[in-house]
C-alpha cells in the first residue's frame, strides 16, 4: 500500500512539495518557541496556554469520535465499517499524538525536564512542574 504513495502526476508532488514545506515551517517555529519560549507566539500568556488547551481539547474530541466509529465494526461485527475502520484507527492515533504533542509544547521543554521536572530549573514555577511523571520515572530515568 505505501508504493501508492510515491506514484503521482505533477500535481500530487506539488501537493507534497507544499505540505513538506508547512512542516519545515512549523519544526522550525517550534525550535524559535523551545528557544525563546511562549513570547515568540506575539500572544499573553494566557492566551497561548489557551490555544493550546483548546487545541488539545479539541483533539481529544476528535480521537474518541474516530474510537466511536471504529467500535461498532469490532464489538458488534457490523461489517459495513470494515472499509473506514482503518482510516478511524489512524485519526484516533494520530489525534492522540498530536495532543501529547500540544502538551510537550505548552510545557515549554524537553529532555530530561519532562520525565523529571527537578531537573529543569528554570520550570520551578510551572504549573506541570511538579506533576506525577517525576514521581512515576523518577527512579528508573533519575
Amino acid at each position: 500500500m505505501i508504493e501508492k504513495a510515491f506514484e503521482g502526476e505533477k500535481g500530487y508532488w506539488g501537493w507534497i512539495a507544499l505540505l513538506l514545506a508547512v512542516i519545515a515551517l512549523g519544526i522550525y517555529s517550534y525550535s524559535k518557541q523551545l528557544s525563546y519560549g511562549l513570547g515568540v507566539t506575539g500572544m499573553g500568556r494566557d492566551i497561548s496556554w489557551g490555544v493550546y488547551v483548546a487545541q488539545f481539547t479539541f483533539l481529544v474530541g476528535v480521537a474518541a469520535s474516530a474510537v466511536m466509529v471504529v467500535l461498532p465494526y469490532y464489538l458488534h461485527d457490523y461489517k459495513e465499517f470494515g472499509k473506514i475502520v482503518i482510516i478511524g484507527e489512524f485519526l484516533a492515533v494520530s489525534a492522540a499524538v498530536i495532543c501529547l504533542l500540544f502538551i510537550l509544547a505548552d510545557m515549554g521543554t524537553s529532555g530530561p525536564g519532562i520525565l523529571c521536572p527537578s531537573l529543569s530549573p528554570s520550570k520551578i514555577n510551572s504549573i506541570l512542574g511538579c506533576s506525577g511523571t517525576e514521581w512515576l520515572f523518577a527512579a528508573k530515568y533519575c
